[in-house]
């Protein structure tokens, strides 16, 4: 099965995620770019107004068409009680041209669930699985036995 990872990072541990689901599923990678800097404790603070705001920015260009995979993957850190904006914004411009899609989340203290289900309200179909991990669980390396449930998961779906 084709597969897309579609994801934002700004700290890095999305990213981990999405390459550590990417081992596993031998899938292409598709890092969101946000147009605004999000460094530092001012960029964390923009983040987590523009998430409460709903904003959504727009997407740059992608080296991926989400329409040629099987199924895209989209992953997001918690922003706010939500998903980020740059994955708030692929959602909203991309959810109906998405074949199946999973979603997965990270966060540093919880809001998993919810920000699973508001990016799940997005798309035109329901996902065919999901994942929430805490930061530290990532961070030191001890999610790998819910990453290969989830990766069976999805591998499932394509039988």
């Amino acid at each position: 099965m084709k597969t897309l990872i579609v994801y934002y990072s700004r700290t890095g541990t999305t990213e981990t995620m999405a390459n550590l689901l990417a081992e596993r599923l031998d899938a292409d990678l598709e890092p969101l770019i946000d147009p605004t800097s999000r460094a530092g404790i001012k960029g964390f603070w923009s983040a987590a107004k523009d998430a409460r705001t709903q904003a959504t920015p727009e997407l740059g260009a992608m080296v991926h068409n989400p329409e040629d995979y099987d199924l895209v993957l989209v992953g997001t850190p918690v922003w706010a009680g939500t998903m980020s904006v740059m994955v708030r914004s692929f959602l909203t411009q991309c959810a109906e041209k998405l074949p199946k899609v999973g979603l997965f989340a990270t966060t540093s203290i919880s809001d998993l669930d919810e920000t699973l289900e508001q990016m799940a309200k997005l798309l035109t179909s329901q996902p065919v699985a999901t994942l929430g991990i805490k930061r530290k669980f990532i961070t030191k390396n001890r999610c790998a036995d819910q990453l290969d449930a989830f990766a069976e998961q999805l591998k499932a779906t394509g039988e």
